[in-house]
């Protein structure tokens, strides 16, 4: 996404992308109150021929006068269909 951004933008932007996880260190003897962290640099190639018709496809959804169905194979749809089903007791009764 932030690659098709800055391309939009007219910068010149590589395929190639570097992602930097920071994992806190679990077998430091002690906490000291200092964190410590294992870095790692993950390269991926990256293709952002994807992200026009996506955002293109959200702006239809924003759109809607109403919300489109939930989607089988979703499984945040599934649960909001099931949370907010008004046969079901509401936040503060116990479900059966």
């Amino acid at each position: 996404m932030y690659q098709w951004l800055l391309r939009q933008n007219g910068h010149r932007v590589s395929n190639r992308a570097y992602w930097v996880y920071a994992n806190g260190d679990v077998e430091s003897e002690a906490f000291s109150q200092t964190l410590q962290f294992r870095t790692t640099v993950i390269p991926h190639e990256e293709n952002d021929s994807w992200v026009e018709s996506h955002i293109l496809k959200a702006k239809d959804c924003l759109l809607l006068d109403l919300a489109p169905p939930a989607a089988a194979e979703c499984e945040w749809c599934q649960f909001m269909a099931v949370r907010f089903d008004p046969a079901l007791p509401g936040p503060s009764e116990p479900h059966p």
